[in-house]
């Protein structure tokens, strides 16, 4: 951004809440900068001139980073869509059905019969679009996994030589 330093940029993107990978590159760093950046979520700080490989495993970090906070706004907005779909009853016998209570314990802790916690179990997976308590505990309790981003075109081997992927 013309007229403004490195730093100036990190703290108007915290400013404006963009939550994004920031890796600082410069060619006058020092000590209070560097930590000033990384205190502001910088996730790395780099002076040039580094080693490619050193940038390209900061990037590749970054962007591993971003996918798992992708990943877990994902699965937080899927629980919060489907508490939304439920009832207050509903929403009630949640933890208790994800904890794996029956429907006879259930029953007695909140003064239901057996039959009306089942028709809540059926109402809740209806709603999450789950086939069993297990497909929802395990949708509900665990982050999304990472979405998959296409390999660049020519990957380096360990040796160094360039490899093409394979066609399709």
């Amino acid at each position: 951004m013309p007229g403004m330093t490195g730093l100036e940029v990190i703290e108007t993107l915290v400013a404006r809440r963009r939550l994004i990978p920031i890796v600082m590159l410069t060619a006058h760093g020092d000590v209070e900068s560097a930590v000033r950046a990384m205190k502001l979520g910088a996730l790395d700080f780099l002076q040039k001139p580094f080693a490619p490989d050193v940038f390209v495993e900061v990037v590749r970090r970054a962007i591993d980073g971003a996918r798992e906070r992708h990943a877990r706004g994902l699965a937080e907005r899927e629980r919060n869509a489907l508490l939304d779909r439920l009832s207050a009853r509903e929403r009630e016998l949640l933890p208790l059905l994800l904890d794996g209570a029956s429907s006879k314990e259930i029953a007695r802790l909140l003064a239901l019969s057996p039959r009306t916690v089942d028709v809540h179990r059926a109402s809740i997976l209806g709603k999450a679009g789950a086939a069993t308590m297990r497909e929802l505990t395990a949708r509900l309790r665990a982050p999304a996994p990472p979405e998959r981003i296409p390999a660049p075109s020519a990957t380096a081997a360990p040796d160094g030589d360039e490899r093409q992927p394979p066609s399709r």
